[in-house]
């Protein structure tokens, strides 16, 4: 079964003790700090989104609310990683360099940072869910297999765009051959 729970950080050792101005994000001169906390948050709880990491980020230096000059600054602080090789970026998410698989992370219950936006999942964390499930379920459907998948990440109701997400990395499994669909029995290929 699905065990690995998300455990959310950055209260990293780098953020204690840090008197943060809160006008003074987009401020130049906190570049190399940004990344250096952003990097942190990455190795510990990587793959993310980077609109997660900009939330995550901005609530340290006690922010409540994302600006365009804040987005900017994060974009900045990641390219300073991104010269280093310190990070790999693939598509929106934010990962640690050679680290090509990833377990579901669970929520955890009481920890709302542990809570993630569907579109906040990695695919490939989705996916090696759903593989999961197959494999261990006997005569699942595929609808089944989405809503079991969905469960997992802490969903109990899907909208139709969580569903959307969730039915397109069903499907391309499906296409990619490493899940099959026969009489509407959902299997690992």
């Amino acid at each position: 079964t699905l065990k690995a729970e998300y455990a959310p950080s950055l209260n990293t050792p780098s953020a204690k003790g840090w008197k943060f101005q809160s006008a003074g994000f987009h401020f130049q001169g906190n570049r190399h700090l940004q990344s250096r906390l952003l990097k942190e948050l990455i190795y510990q709880e990587g793959p993310i989104h980077f609109d997660y990491a900009v939330k995550r980020l901005i609530s340290v230096w006690g922010l409540k609310r994302r600006t365009s000059n804040i987005v900017q600054a994060v974009r900045e602080a990641l390219n300073i990683l991104i010269l280093k090789d310190d990070v790999v970026v693939k598509g929106n998410f934010l990962w640690p360099p050679k680290f090509d698989d990833v377990q579901a992370r669970i929520p955890i219950p009481g920890v709302p940072q542990s809570k993630r936006k569907p579109e906040h999942i990695p695919p490939e964390e989705i996916e090696n869910a759903m593989k999961k499930i197959a494999q261990y379920a006997l005569g699942l459907s595929a609808e089944s297999l989405i809503v079991e998948t969905a469960k997992v990440f802490g969903f109990s109701h899907l909208g139709e765009k969580s569903k959307k997400r969730f039915s397109d990395i069903y499907k391309r499994l499906l296409w990619e051959k490493k899940l099959v669909c026969d009489n509407d029995l959902v299997t690992v290929a």
